[in-house]
């Protein structure tokens, strides 16, 4: 007599065959031995709904997601399911239960159509932004799933970056800021997850966050109900001032106890957005009471997250219609502004980065300051090993801003040095790093220099390198001031050995003065960069070597090197 496991081994087989009545009956038997077996049911609603049967197919996958809740396949598969049947809401929030399990680590199943489910959810932006950064897998490659707002993403980015950097908020109030901003980005499920965290670490939500941690629990469906309920106990308990009763009045709405909002909103009716709620609640016009909010227009990276106030409580209103631009639609930077947020970015990644050299240093005890000509403690070499010394570094570093070397001198000097490195590639992509953020180096040589360390180190030195560095990185609270740094120093990994080989065809150097093995080694690299720009589309350039300095400049007007 056969097993449930034997019977549903021949049904997944049938299944891979398109013998899908087959299949079924395979896994009726498996089913009828073990009524509680998941994976047969799911199997079993996937071949129904090869046949058309859609409904069938919906009941098959509803006893899967009952058995085992964290079925991410079963979601995906019911919200496909629900789709073809026009069920098209249904089918979204399925899709989003089945994107949070994955990124929170609750699926208990292999999943394989991570390209397919994102390509269902073009209208969360955010959440296809934050499955890529939670999986690691590299951004550039966010340009795959077909969504053309990568950089007004990178934007808001970096305008969260800035916030925490630049106008040093508090972790507290920061985690609510990048929350909000990412809900509005089309990223319920981040803005859950991190609301869901908040409480699990003790935290107090306020009325904004209790507001939204229930709105984004609706959308994605998951523990809704309970959430919405728990979340208006807690309102009711503290409610204190108007924008308590507001959101209170809210939460009610989301519950469709809409007595209760309107009550609400009467008690805050002094506050404009209560006032425009009852308006709404009674089918009024409101056109008087929004004259004058600030619904769109340049962001301004100098301010804090209150210029987006007005539309934000406008949307809460409004309970956006498909009519309605976008958040990022809306909301965008100037030339000028991304200038400014982006050189602010820089000073502050340098100054990090420099702090993390020094602090690495001092816990080795470096020699004294005045042990070395400031010059030679950057660009001398350290017998044979070649490696650049560091000593002093503190009290000297605003003079290497100021001395009479240019990029060209630095690149040539590093070069020579990495020639005849032995160990401490480190503290090379440390320099390297740095002296581009100071501005004494151009992108292009940071990428040169960063390949030939690379290259003359061997990939395994190279890698343990990194390694050190994202343990560097990952003790930095909030954003790692390494992150990109080590973003563009990890795009090597995408140089295939050929490619390598190819840029050190014909290169000896127990042969060839220091100077010219680099030069040679440039140029071989870039006759392979240069092969793939004439070849290659600006979406397949840009995921393969987007995240390098050099990239925007040189496949617009590329230039010889």
């Amino acid at each position: 007599m056969k097993t449930a496991i034997e019977w549903f081994n021949e049904g997944f087989v049938a299944c891979e065959t398109r013998q899908y009545q087959e299949a079924i009956d395979c896994l009726n038997k498996a089913i009828e031995i073990d009524p509680n077996f998941a994976p047969a049911y799911y199997n079993r609603g996937g071949a129904k709904g090869d046949l058309g049967r859609n409904e069938e197919a919906i009941e098959d996958f509803n006893k899967a997601i009952e058995i085992n809740p964290n079925y991410a396949n079963a979601y995906n598969n019911r919200g496909t399911a629900k789709s073809d049947l026009g069920q098209n809401e249904e089918a979204i929030e399925d899709h989003l239960i089945c994107l949070y399990l994955l990124v929170s680590n609750r699926n208990s199943q292999e999943f394989t159509r991570l390209p397919d489910l994102l390509s269902k959810l073009q209208a969360y932006p955010q959440n296809i932004f934050y499955t890529y950064e939670k999986l690691d897998i590299d951004w550039s490659s966010y340009l795959n799933s077909g969504i053309e707002i990568y950089e007004q993403l990178e934007d808001f980015d970096s305008l969260l970056n800035y916030y925490q950097q630049c106008k040093n908020l508090p972790e507290r109030e920061m985690l609510s800021v990048k929350a909000l901003l990412y809900y509005y980005l089309g990223g319920n499920i981040p803005a859950f997850i991190i609301y869901d965290e908040q409480l699990d670490n003790g935290e107090d939500l306020t009325a904004q966050e209790l507001y939204y941690y229930a709105k984004a629990a609706k959308e994605i469906n998951w523990e809704a109900d309970a959430i919405i309920k728990d979340n208006i106990r807690q309102l009711n308990e503290r409610a204190a001032d108007s924008e308590d009763f507001y959101y209170l009045g809210h939460l009610h709405i989301i519950n469709e106890d809409v007595i209760k909002a309107n009550d609400c909103f009467e008690k805050s009716s002094e506050y404009l957005f209560s006032k425009i709620m009852l308006n709404v609640l009674a089918n009024k016009e409101i056109a008087e009471l929004t004259q004058g909010l600030k619904l769109k227009g340049e962001i301004e990276y100098n301010q804090d997250i209150s210029q987006f106030n007005d539309y934000i409580h406008y949307m809460e209103c409004m309970c956006v219609g498909g009519d309605e631009l976008p958040f990022w639609e809306r909301f965008k930077f100037s030339e000028q502004y991304r200038g400014e947020i982006h050189r602010a970015e820089r000073k502050i990644e340098t100054e990090k980065l420099l702090n993390e050299i020094l602090k690495e240093k001092q816990e080795k005890q470096i020699l004294p300051p005045d042990s070395i000509k400031v010059a030679d403690k950057w660009l001398a070499l350290k017998n044979k090993g070649g490696s650049i010394v560091f000593k002093g570094l503190k009290e000297d570093i605003d003079k290497l801003k100021g001395m009479g070397v240019t990029s060209e001198e630095l690149e040539r000097k590093i070069a020579e040095a990495i020639t005849d490195l032995e160990d401490a590639p480190k503290n090379y992509l440390y320099i390297i790093r740095y002296a581009f953020l100071i501005g004494k180096m151009e992108g292009n040589a940071e990428f040169n220099l960063t390949a030939y360390l690379r290259y003359r180190v061997g990939k395994m030195k190279y890698d343990m390198a990194i390694d050190n560095l994202l343990e560097i990185g990952g003790n930095i609270p909030g954003t790692a001031p390494v992150a990109k740094f080590i973003k563009s120093i990890r795009g090597f990994d995408r140089f295939d050995e050929e490619t390598f080989n190819k840029a050190i065809e014909g290169i000896k150097p127990e042969n060839d003065e220091k100077k010219d093995v680099y030069e040679l080694f440039k140029k071989n690299l870039w006759k392979e960069i240069r092969m793939d720009m004439d070849n290659e589309n600006y979406e397949a350039l840009k995921r393969k070597w987007g995240c390098f300095s050099w990239f925007e400049d040189e496949v617009k007007t590329p230039t010889a090197c």
